[in-house]
């Protein structure tokens, strides 16, 4: 069976990241649906149509509309893809939720923006929604999450990120990963240690704040750096029995595990070093497969509401401390 894709929206991450069909990357929307026989774009909604030409490439069949009105009662919609600005999303979301045709809908992160809560989804319609924090749906994070919650390397004993590009801006995929990796953990006693501008008027922030998981305390540590020298974003996780690496730049997980120091028998060091590459260059391809494996009941769905409440509490108390400090 083929699913039928409404897709709102036509900026970057729907299809100008990657709008060449000829290309061996995945990283839009649009070419994430070419490139997967078990979907189709049906219709597509822009205000402008200066990339109707690009989307017809891809999909020369597809219906293009400049009014959201003109989709709202179709009936052969299974998936939509909403990947306007945020502050337009509960607008287009409140209209398009009576279509009980869609199956499911992908919204770009994050949800809403702060006018809105999540309070206002009916609890009915909460499983229907995806919302594309883009690194969950990587194959080797989700192993990633399972061997966490296996203890594979034993407990955590602390995470420290680096960052660069602003709290707002490039900070959220920090936080947005430890919900996603912990099961949404509480975190808490969060202070800023220092600021400094980040991009355009976002602010890059040190923080220091208390995991709670599996009734343990773990220290998380957020550094933000000057994106004027280099752009980066690692994440180090410290284990009882190993640490890893997630760096975005060199897309890998590095997995170091403690062994027996070979000079000093009463100690141990970090070794057995692997290495694994993260599929980033094709990254748009998994919610799509995410999305086919729930429509067959080959996957067990994420719970994403709460997923966001936890990164929506965790910057409502940044913004307390903010304010604060002011």
């Amino acid at each position: 069976m083929i699913f039928n894709v409404a897709l709102i929206g036509l900026g970057n991450i729907s299809l100008l990241y990657d709008d060449k069909k000829k290309t061996k990357t995945i990283l839009s929307h649009i070419k994430a649906l070419y490139k997967n026989k078990n979907f189709t774009l049906k219709y597509c909604v822009d205000i402008n149509t200066i990339n109707k030409s690009k989307v017809e490439q891809f999909f020369p069949q597809v219906s293009f509309y400049t009014d959201i009105s003109k989709i709202e009662a179709k009936a052969d919609i299974d998936i939509l893809i909403l990947a306007t600005p945020t502050s337009s999303h509960f607008e287009i979301f409140e209209k398009l939720k009576k279509n009980t045709n869609i199956q499911y809908f992908l919204i770009e992160k994050p949800l809403f923006d702060r006018k809105h809560t999540l309070d206002c989804i009916d609890k009915s319609i909460e499983k229907k929604l995806i919302i594309n924090y883009i690194r969950v749906f990587e194959p080797n994070i989700q192993k990633f999450q399972d061997q966490i919650n296996s203890l594979t390397f034993g407990e955590p004993q602390k995470i420290i990120g680096t960052y660069t590009k602003g709290i707002k801006n490039n900070g959220t995929h920090f936080i947005s990963l430890i919900n996603f990796l912990f099961n949404n953990p509480i975190i808490k006693n969060i202070k800023i240690l220092s600021s400094q501008k980040g991009l355009e008027d976002d602010l890059t922030l040190d923080i220091m704040a208390i995991m709670e998981y599996k009734n343990k305390q773990i220290p998380l540590y957020l550094i933000g750096l000057d994106e004027s020298k280099y752009t980066v974003f690692d994440i180090d996780f410290y284990f009882h029995k190993a640490k890893v690496r997630i760096e975005d730049n060199s897309k890998t997980i590095t997995i170091e595990k403690s062994i027996q120091n070979t000079m000093y028998s009463s100690y141990k060091t970090l070794g057995n070093t692997k290495q694994i590459l993260l599929d980033f260059d094709n990254i748009m391809k998994y919610p799509y497969e995410y999305i086919y494996n729930i429509l067959n009941k080959k996957t067990i769905p994420i719970n994403f509401i709460e997923h966001e409440k936890r990164n929506i509490e965790f910057y409502k108390n940044l913004e307390k401390m903010e304010f604060n400090n002011e």
